[in-house]
């Protein structure tokens, strides 16, 4: 039986940019996403065609949520039948409208996690003390994200495609040599400060295959860490 080496061994010689774009900062490499990126980035566009990256939130046949979370609960706090049962609040001209209220984990659907999600020895991003996420996160969290939005040169890498599968297996791994090697097989190129959607298809498993087998021996794939 071996022992699982500590997270700080890993990481303890690698290089960090805290500080580098002074102390106050919450936003990590995104600093490097200038209007002349997304400038880049709007030049790139060809075809004006739309899609979503949203995983659709309470769908009929479940939620690929983290185990041992639930799905999202949705009740209609308002609609037509308030009206007919005379419960509906009149408004000027007769109008009738919905509304409805949504208990949800953040991992219920797309998520973005902030630069402050996880720590050790007692820091989070930039230095933050571990502390400031007590009850909420003052340092870090993802409104600084969402106020500053993201928005570049993205490159879809896709990895499960690349690989003749429709989704990736449970754990399995690619590392950043394979991502370049993806991208040369697209005919797509990696460029400084580019934003890179990773497509492993593995949440759109969840939908070909029960929940049970799903969860079964639940491990995401994902890319490997290495010092490069």
């Amino acid at each position: 039986m071996t022992e699982t080496p500590y997270v700080g061994d890993f990481l303890k010689d690698s290089p960090r940019n805290w500080g580098k774009w002074g102390p106050d900062d919450e936003v990590g490499s995104l600093n490097y996403l200038t209007s002349a990126e997304v400038l880049r980035g709007v030049a790139e566009v060809r075809s004006g065609e739309v899609f979503t990256l949203q995983v659709r939130m309470g769908d009929p046949s479940g939620d690929p949520v983290w185990p041992g979370r639930e799905s999202i609960q949705r009740t209609n706090v308002m609609d037509e039948g308030f009206f007919q049962r005379g419960e509906g609040v009149e408004t000027p001209g007769g109008a009738h409208y919905s509304d409805d209220v949504a208990t949800l984990y953040l991992q219920a659907s797309t998520q973005y996690d902030s630069l402050g999600h996880v720590w050790y020895d007692g820091q989070i991003w930039n230095g933050y003390d571990a502390a400031t996420t007590d009850g909420a996160m003052e340092k870090a969290s993802v409104l600084p994200i969402a106020e500053r939005g993201v928005v570049g040169r993205g490159v879809l890498i896709d990895v499960a495609r690349h690989r003749g599968k429709a989704a990736l297996d449970k754990g399995e791994t690619f590392t950043h040599e394979d991502l370049l090697e993806i991208a040369a097989a697209q005919g797509s190129t990696i460029e400084k400060h580019d934003i890179l959607v990773v497509r492993t298809g593995f949440v759109g498993s969840f939908y070909r295959q029960s929940a049970e087998e799903f969860y079964d021996g639940f491990l995401e794939p994902g890319l490997t860490y290495s010092p490069e």
